[in-house]
């Protein structure tokens, strides 16, 4: 288990001494807390008796004094420079005192005692402090103990008067400060609404529900304020930055991230960071902040688009998808050609499957000769193991060599200028003309291909290749012709050409306007979708609506007017051809279009993300209102070290063999999660997992999908159907470790091989009921795991019994027959009475006998069958109760006086044999039983 240091990423507080002491509390006593005794429900899903009492947002219990103690905090800060306790040799013990009064005003949930008084003597004489390392954080506790005391017992108005009379070390004057700020951290650390139930008429009805103060920042904001002005009416000025709700997320956030760190800079503290914003210290925006923002956002656009990652280079084409998006100049194309400039080589046919034996022979002997002869910078060309050739450039001669560098580059932009011969005709001409071309290869070169033929021109070379292919050879041409043009007009024209030809290049490809970057998307999203304190956020929505473009000029995802194709360079989440406008009228149009702020979004997510086909987004936090990515990460790495995750000197973390998150997926991941049910399993199981262990929420939706405020720790978003029908989508933190332990077990139980038995779970999803089928099916697969396979479906059931019908009757019969036999080695024994009893109800049936008669013909048939064993008075009267409990208890009660489907009738069958052989299993566990079975077999 990794033990790591926990230190916040960027300063939280105004003074290094609090920021230090907050680190240490959160490294020692919070961690220590979680550590001790794990996650712990602070507030959430209240119920009685399995039903509703209190909806309110999940916090466990080290989220909930975390998302209070920081807001609170930075307001201590400023009391303490306005009495000016910094200059106090005991500033930093009013910080510890203040910290640890939070943090056990809870103390009755922390240590599951209902009165806070007595929660808070036990955790002082338990040992409890010494567990959570209170006393390494806090040497002076004991102390100081009296004050914390007063403070635990001040945050509620409950509790305050008991805060009365404690012996204290601090001033009372000073306390009297502290406690309505302590008072204040619990009420922003308990913002969020909530449904409140009560019992009235035998029903438990809704009596009266919360405001909600955190589905957006907007809302939490007046909330704060309004708590805020109470406690100090002269406050200072708080103020909130919002993205209005839109599609375009990454975008997004890199604006509200910008804006943050001019703040920063201004000194205007950030905190309470929510999806759509934060609130600061500080006034509202005005003009010039306006205008520096969207000065600095300016220039943002090329830190956020990855000309790598959006440069598409093939054998066929050269597609380069940030153009539009950052200046195209050679520091870009240097960029690209320190990671692909190996793909400017690529060609076909390059296979023996294509040219044959001899063909890819002569190919590698001209490639090889050409090399020679011209001293290009390439490696030796070989066959890969499924027999084609890629050639590549020799990196380690091309490094610190400047002719060879200049290759490279010329090379790769006269193969795009071909590649791209659509767009210039001039270009494609060039290179049909070429091949065509009988003069001599450049300083006389000449290839012999045997003692009959050589090869001294362009057009032969072509004809030669061409006649093992027959027109398919472009592509390959290209790559050898370019290698020779590109030696050609280095020797003639020295590096100079290169800028030339790139200008070329660029002219052709790049039509951005120079305006552009004024009107850039992210300077539009920000126009268009940024919102501020006192701004009277209004738009003129019909200007919006009004020119709505037509369908073939709307953008595929926005819209908006369509600008740009949709194509693999700018796809993500949606394949470029996995959508078409194909109509009655179109029916080849496969061409899709996006508008500007749709294709900037797109490359933010190629740029953010490794998974171009991600079809799920996932995103975590701890908390709706909270320190967002400035505390989430390091503390959550802090907690996976203590709660058994695999820590790495990385900064990743690894959750099992197939999942790891970093620093960036733990806020959102942009992922593939494949359609089958072992995979959505994996991951609710995964997510899940996460939440028990650290207390992170998730909630996971497309890849088209937003994000949406939510009460539950954990939900799915569009979940498939079963997933939906089992109550797995929305699980409150009450609930996690039971549904982690149902899933958990599915996975195991309807396991088929590598994948999952669909049937099964579809079964499963239906009527839980038929998890009994499901054991006896695993039993008969593996015996060797079929005793503890039982043993955790016993444990899960007599842990959540109202996820199961029936089991009242299907256990009462299944005690009355332990008295007719006890026999449980396989089905047939265990299902044997049950069969016995449903097979003569459905003969007899049929010729409607009276009650009593079906009963005793039941009753008779049992004892037909135990006629050959000892028939003992008890064995006899149990044959009648069980007869009389087979009609009045399942066929009456149960049945309504029906016999179920065959199918439903079978889970009923396996139901019985289940609970039949756990009771079997039971009575044999105590050897009195054992030693009386023993003492009536003798004696018969």
């Amino acid at each position: 288990m990794t033990q790591l240091n926990f230190t916040s990423e960027t300063h939280l507080f105004r003074t290094e001494s609090t920021q230090q002491v907050f680190d240490q509390w959160i490294d020692l006593v919070l961690s220590g807390i979680v550590e001790t005794k794990g996650i712990i429900e602070a507030k959430g899903l209240f119920t009685v008796e399995g039903k509703t009492k209190y909806v309110g947002y999940d916090q466990p219990y080290h989220i909930h004094i975390l998302q209070g103690i920081m807001p609170a905090l930075n307001l201590l800060e400023r009391l303490a420079e306005s009495n000016d306790w910094k200059s106090r040799d005991d500033y930093q013990q009013i910080i510890k005192t203040f910290i640890l009064g939070f943090t056990f005003h809870d103390a009755n949930k922390l240590m599951d005692i209902e009165d806070l008084g007595e929660a808070i003597s036990h955790l002082a004489d338990s040992g409890f402090l010494n567990d959570i390392k209170a006393y390494d954080f806090f040497p002076e506790l004991d102390d100081y103990w009296g004050d914390i005391e007063e403070l635990v017992l001040y945050a509620e108005n409950r509790t305050s008067l008991q805060a009365l009379g404690k012996a204290t070390k601090l001033p009372k004057a000073l306390l009297e400060e502290l406690n309505p700020l302590v008072r204040f951290a619990d009420e922003i650390a308990s913002a969020g609404g909530a449904d409140i139930y009560e019992w009235k008429d035998n029903a438990w009805l809704l009596k009266n529900t919360m405001k909600d103060s955190l589905q957006s920042i907007q809302d939490f904001y007046a909330f704060f304020k309004e708590k805020l002005v109470n406690l100090i009416p002269d406050a200072p000025e708080v103020s909130f930055i919002k993205m209005q709700r839109n599609p375009f997320r990454l975008v997004s956030d890199q604006i509200m991230k910008v804006t943050a760190n001019y703040l920063e800079e201004k000194g205007m503290h950030t905190f309470s960071f929510m999806r759509d914003g934060f609130l600061y210290w500080g006034n509202p925006l005005n003009s010039d902040d306006l205008q520096e923002i969207e000065n600095r956002l300016s220039g943002e656009s090329r830190k956020s688009v990855d000309p790598v990652k959006l440069t598409k280079v093939d054998f066929q084409s050269c597609k380069l998808g940030f153009i539009g998006s950052i200046p195209f100049d050679l520091e870009v194309w240097e960029d690209i050609l320190s990671s692909v400039s190996d793909n400017f080589l690529h060609m076909a046919p390059n296979g023996v499957d294509k040219l044959g034996e001899i063909g890819i022979s002569q190919l590698i002997d001209f490639i090889e000769k050409l090399t020679e002869a011209y001293n290009l910078p390439l490696l030796t060309p070989e066959l890969n193991d499924q027999g084609k050739l890629y050639i590549r450039f020799d990196h380690d001669n091309i490094k610190g060599e400047d002719d060879n560098q200049n290759f490279v580059r010329l090379f790769s932009i006269f193969k795009a200028k071909w590649l791209n011969g659509k767009a210039n005709k001039a270009w494609e001409n060039n290179f049909k003309s070429l091949i065509k071309s009988d003069e001599a290869f450049y300083e006389d070169f000449e290839w012999k291909v045997t003692d009959d033929i050589v090869i001294t021109s362009p057009k032969a070379l072509n004809d030669h290749f061409d006649a093992m292919v027959a027109g398919t050879t472009g592509s390959l041409l290209k790559n050898l012709l370019a290698l020779m043009e590109t030696y050609k007009i280095l020797t003639e024209e020295g590096e100079d050409a290169i800028e030339d030809h790139f200008d070329e290049l660029k002219s052709v490809l790049d039509k951005t306007k120079a305006d552009s970057q004024a009107s850039s998307p992210i300077i539009t999203v920000f126009k268009e979708y940024f919102d501020y304190s006192d701004n009277s956020f209004s738009k003129d929505w019909i200007n919006q609506i009004a020119p709505l473009p037509s369908s073939a000029d709307m953008c595929l995802f926005t819209g908006k007017k369509a600008t740009k194709k949709y194509e693999q360079t700018n796809a993500f989440g949606l394949g470029s051809r996995g959508f078409s406008r194909r109509s009655k009228s179109t029916l080849s149009n496969k061409q899709s279009y996006i508008s500007d702020l749709a294709d900037a979004e797109n490359k933010a997510r190629l740029n953010y993300s490794t998974r171009p086909k991600a079809n799920t987004a996932i995103y975590m936090d701890f908390c709706e209102s909270f320190g967002g990515s400035v505390i989430d990460w390091g503390l959550f790495r802090k907690l996976s070290g203590i709660r058994g995750y695999t820590v790495n000197d990385d900064n990743t973390v690894n959750i099992n063999k197939s999942a790891q998150l970093n620093s960036t997926k733990f806020s959102l991941d942009l992922t593939e999660v494949a359609k089958d049910m072992k995979n959505q399993l994996f991951l609710v199981r995964n997510q899940l997992d996460i939440a028990r262990k650290t207390g992170a929420r998730t909630y996971v939706t497309s890849i088209m999908g937003e994000y949406r405020p939510h009460k539950e720790i954990f939900v799915y978003d569009q979940a498939p159907a079963f997933i939906r029908q089992l109550g797995w989508d929305r699980v409150h933190l009450t609930n996690l470790e039971n549904e982690f332990d149902e899933i958990a077990l599915s996975m195991e139980l309807f396991k088929q091989g590598r994948g999952m038995d669909s049937g099964l779970i579809l079964k499963y999803a239906q009527n839980r009921n038929s998890i009994f089928q499901a054991y006896y099916q695993y039993a008969h697969a593996d015996e060797s795991k079929a005793r503890g396979m039982k043993s955790r479906i016993i444990n899960f059931i007599s842990e959540n019994p109202k996820k199961f019908n029936h089991m009242t009757t299907i256990e009462k019969l299944a005690e009355i027959a332990t008295r007719i036999r006890r026999e449980n080695k396989n089905f047939n024994q265990e299902s044997e009475l049950f069969r016995l009893a449903l097979e003569v109800m459905q003969k007899e049936l049929r010729f409607k006998p009276s009650k009593e008669d079906m009963i005793q013909r039941i009753a008779g048939e049992l004892y037909k069958k135990e006629r050959l064993n000892f028939m003992g008075a008890d064995k006899t009267q149990a044959c009648d109760d069980f007869a009389q409990a087979m009609y009045e208890d399942l066929y009456e009660k149960e049945w309504n006086g029906q016999f179920p489907s065959k199918d439903r009738e079978r889970t009923f069958l396996y139901q019985f044999a289940f609970v039949y052989s756990k009771k079997v299993t039971e009575f044999y566990s105590n050897s009195e039983n054992r030693k009386a079975d023993k003492e009536v077999l003798e004696t018969v």
